[in-house]
């Protein structure tokens, strides 16, 4: 079987794609940069010093990857289904990224396992390397907060299994000893228990001993799930991934539906809490700001588009955040939520240390913009939503991807 380390995957170009100079296949992208700028053109590859090389019409481009949040890649057709396997589980990497898995083998050793995660040859996962294995194919609603809030506080030195018993969860401190496609093994104190993988909900792996930086991006699969880790370099084919305690790992670019990356530059408005909110509504109703969703908790969506970062509003509402001078600009991709149409009508305005600096005027469904607003020196950032003329009925409004960023000598 193929190791994760080391593993090498290339798959042949759709024929309908259009050619780089070279001869290559080349995948439609969209790039968004850290301050603003987004380019629709077609991916070429990565190179060692970490600049992005893209075609815009018949002209070659390139942009350090430092400077881009997002590379995503056109729809295409999801890799063809492989047969349903007997062993399904979901696995938690311990960066944080998520993936649907058959379980193929226990690795030599017994300490890690073989799976299929989607991609075109099974790859080898040591223990090391996940925080979670959950067995269960469908989650429950207990057994699953009791997961998650377990994963947030690992524990060192000792595995988490955690059973269900009478429609509650079970959790039993000991070892994980080995995981086959038909049982798994778990020591607590000197006795060491054999059982099938649906015996039990899932079992949570010990912290590691010493805590790792976040991976700097995040890589969306067409066929679902999110693998973690720092891009090495790329061609038109494949992308190579540094993955931690998984090694390096190339990624058939057909296989990548989005690239997330994180940059020291920008921090999101939804990560950090307005110091003061104010929200009011004509007839009473009570709309809170929410956070990665809009108003009503749903997706954020603009003009055809999903937002996966933002701030959902309800006009009128006012948010204010102490910034103490530190970045240079805001931006976002203001909006009425498709949610809504075609109703919706809203003025956004942002105030830079209580002076307007920008003011939208009235828009509604289908006219998202990207707005950029300099914040050199700027101590307090407000964003205001007001209804528009028709008072405040369907003003739900997006401040989609909104994020502050940094000069690059500040990072």
């Amino acid at each position: 079987m193929t190791s994760f380390f080391g593993l090498l995957l290339i798959l042949s170009a759709a024929p309908d794609q259009p050619l780089s100079a070279g001869g290559s296949s080349a995948h439609a992208v969209t790039l968004e940069s850290v301050d603003g700028p987004v380019w629709h053109g077609h991916f070429l590859s990565i190179d060692d010093e970490g600049l992005v090389h893209f075609r815009v019409d018949d002209r070659d481009e390139h942009v350090p990857l430092d400077d881009l949040t997002r590379i995503e890649f056109a729809s295409l057709p999801a890799p063809a289904p492989k047969p349903a396997m007997k062993a399904g589980a979901t696995l938690y990497f311990a960066d944080g990224g998520v993936v649907a898995a058959g379980l193929v083998a226990a690795l030599d050793g017994d300490r890690g396992i073989r799976a299929d995660i989607g991609l075109p040859a099974p790859v080898d996962i040591p223990f090391g390397a996940l925080g979670a294995i959950r067995f269960a194919t469908r989650p429950l609603d207990a057994a699953q907060a009791e997961l998650s809030r377990r994963l947030r506080n690992q524990e060192a030195g000792r595995d988490l299994l955690i059973a269900v018993r009478d429609g509650k969860p079970v959790v039993l401190p000991g070892t994980l000893e080995r995981i086959t496609p038909e049982a798994w093994t778990f020591r607590i104190g000197d006795k060491a228990q054999t059982a099938p993988l649906d015996k039990a909900y899932a079992v949570v792996l010990s912290r590691p001993l010493t805590a790792s930086a976040a991976p700097p991006a995040e890589i969306a699969l067409r066929s679902g799930g999110t693998l973690h880790g720092r891009i090495r370099s790329a061609d038109a084919r494949a992308f190579r991934i540094d993955a931690g305690a998984l090694g390096t790992v190339d990624i058939p670019v057909d296989f990548v539906a989005s690239i997330t990356l994180r940059s020291g530059r920008v921090v999101h408005l939804a990560d950090l809490e307005p110091a003061t909110v104010t929200q009011r509504s004509y007839f009473d109703l009570s709309w809170p700001p929410r956070k990665n969703c809009n108003v009503t908790g749903g997706p954020i969506r603009l003009d055809g588009r999903r937002y996966e970062r933002g701030l959902g509003v309800h006009a009128y509402t006012s948010m204010s955040w102490e910034l103490g001078g530190e970045y240079e600009q805001l931006t976002a991709m203001i909006g009425i939520d498709e949610s809504v149409a075609p109703r919706g009508r809203a003025v956004f305005r942002v105030l830079c240390d209580s002076k307007v600096a920008y003011d939208s005027g009235p828009i509604g469904q289908g006219l998202a913009t990207l707005i950029k607003v300099d914040l050199t020196g700027v101590k307090t950032l407000t964003l205001e939503c007001d209804p528009g003329d028709d008072l405040d009925i369907s003003d739900h409004c997006n401040w989609a991807a909104a994020r502050l960023v940094r000069a690059k000598s500040a990072s």
